[in-house]
């Protein structure tokens, strides 16, 4: 089976790659993968808890709901703990089952058990 990285570096709303980042995480676990989408950069943002709905608003799904599909599709979601404090985003604040790592766990998973990594 593939082990898939999906790295979102972007913030929701306003730039396509957040949103194509979640459909091919939430399209490779419908064919059986094992994805882990990484937040990190100002894809932080992606991970926060609360969004008002877009698609009354701007007509798109809320990626805050995306996420919650991958966690319950089995998927795995990442904060990167360096751009949570530089952006002074805290831990109570991301979706409820996002993991929170450091730079030494995620070089590790990104070397030992993936397959490809896909940036957006």
């Amino acid at each position: 089976m593939l082990n898939l990285v999906i790295e979102i570096t972007h913030p929701p709303y306003g730039h396509e790659n957040t949103f194509a980042g979640l459909y091919v995480a939430l399209t490779s676990l419908a064919k059986g993968m094992n994805v882990t989408v990484i937040l990190h950069g100002d894809g932080i943002y992606t991970g926060l808890k609360g969004h008002l709905d877009p698609e009354k608003h701007i007509n798109v799904i809320s990626t805050e709901k995306q996420i919650e599909d991958i966690l319950e599709m089995g998927g795995t979601v990442i904060a990167y703990r360096d751009a949570m404090i530089h952006r002074g985003v805290e831990h109570g604040e991301l979706i409820k089952g996002i993991e929170v790592n450091e730079s030494a766990e995620l070089y590790d998973l990104i070397i030992e058990k993936t397959d490809k990594i896909i940036a957006f």
